[in-house]
């Protein structure tokens, strides 16, 4: 978000349209959309979420489990909609997101990791 703001000087939506085909911008929006894969628990930076969900309480990592993503997802399709971008790279981590997923889940032994 700093790379945004040196860019453009507001983090304003109507001020970021403007601007978002400037190289800093588009730094920092790959920056973003690293973070919100990251906070999904998406490929390819998937691999803290089964540790954390290991050892939290049952009602605490359902709640970090859910809740954080379906705000995400909002950001998502309202980011989107608002830089009238509509491309395959959310839709492509998701499926290669549930395929090693997947994959791993056959080699874990305890449900909460699942």
């Amino acid at each position: 978000m700093a790379l945004i703001y040196h860019t453009n000087g507001d983090l304003s939506f109507e001020n970021l349209y403007k601007f978002v085909y400037l190289k800093d911008m588009n730094v920092g929006i790959i920056c973003i959309i690293f973070a919100i894969l990251f906070k999904l628990g998406a490929v390819p930076l998937h691999f803290w979420a089964p540790d954390l969900y290991n050892v939290t309480p049952l009602p605490i990592m359902a709640y970090v489990a859910n809740v954080p993503k379906v705000l995400y997802f909002a950001v998502i399709i309202i980011t989107m909609e608002i830089f009238q971008v509509h491309s395959n790279f959310y839709p492509v981590f998701g499926v290669i997101s549930l395929i090693i997923g997947s994959l791993g889940l056959m080699q874990q032994n305890t449900i909460k990791r699942f």
